[in-house]
């Protein structure tokens, strides 16, 4: 039993005639009969007692008009929901990029697509792609994807991470070797800033204890500031710093901490129209 079915059994029970219900759908006698019997074989009933050319609702048809009507009803009134309902798009970031760009990006779209119902996380990057991987967002702002096959990637740009340290602290790394004796003030791990860190010591074979990790930036900045050690961070979030004179940069030779930012999405996600506004923003 389908739609179709309780649309033309409905017509013919209001019209009292299968050629008038045929007339009204714009469709053809034998049509509305075939679907009559298809739905009588379905019950296994007589729905329709036919006499002097009119049709009339024996007490089964009685029963099924009655529901059919509130049927067609709750599909009407499903798809006027959906008419209605708002376009979503759930945006995630990690804490880099929800910091230094997210809420520009966030105040472009809204004022390009002011109706659709639109939604921020900022985690690092290990929370953003479980978040793409089970539905609860759309769109992941990262770096250094751990590329799940079911994730697709956009690259986006690359940065230099910076090493910084209060002026006149007794940290003055030359080497990398150096650096990963200093104590270091790190991201957590499963961030993506530390994934960064951690495979250019493990690929010159080191492996530095942190003296202080943490999910803020601005913790290890403060640390830094304090002469507590070494923030290795993206240069954006500690501009002010450098600015003002509370913090300076650390220049090692042939070293470098390079970080690849994308846009990821799931390889399954239907590319919905706010989707794809969201990454013309992007300019991907």
């Amino acid at each position: 039993m389908t739609r179709k079915h309780l649309t033309v059994f409905t017509q013919a029970c209001r019209l009292q005639s299968f050629s008038k219900a045929a007339q009204a759908l714009g469709t053809t006698q034998p049509a509305v009969s075939l679907a009559i019997r298809e739905l009588e074989e379905h019950y296994g009933t007589k729905l329709f007692e036919r006499m002097n050319r009119r049709v009339y609702l024996t007490p089964a048809g009685e029963a099924l008009y009655q529901q059919a009507q509130n049927i067609l009803r709750g599909f009407q009134q499903a798809e006027e929901q959906l008419r209605q309902a708002p376009a979503r798009l759930r945006v995630g970031a990690n804490v880099t990029l929800g910091a230094a760009r997210l809420p520009a990006l966030l105040a472009q779209f809204r004022q390009r697509c002011p109706q659709v119902r639109l939604s921020a996380l900022v985690a690092n990057s290990r929370e953003i792609e479980e978040g793409l991987l089970e539905n609860r967002l759309d769109l992941g702002l990262v770096d250094n994807l751990t590329f799940s096959r079911h994730l697709r990637a956009l690259p986006l740009f690359q940065e230099d991470m910076a090493a910084l340290a209060a002026p006149g602290s007794p940290y003055a790394p030359g080497t990398l070797a150096e650096l990963a004796a200093c104590p270091l003030l790190l991201r957590e791990e499963g961030s993506g800033v530390r994934r960064c860190v951690d495979r250019v010591f493990e690929a010159a074979g080191l492996s530095p204890q942190p003296f202080l990790e943490s999910a803020s930036t601005q913790a290890l900045l403060e640390a830094a500031q304090a002469g507590l050690g070494v923030a290795i961070v993206p240069p954006e979030l500690g501009k002010r710093q450098l600015a003002e004179g509370l913090l300076a940069p650390l220049f090692l030779e042939g070293v470098r901490f390079p970080r690849q930012y994308y846009a990821a999405l799931h390889r399954q996600k239907d590319l919905s129209p706010a989707l794809e506004a969201f990454l013309a923003l992007l300019g991907t």
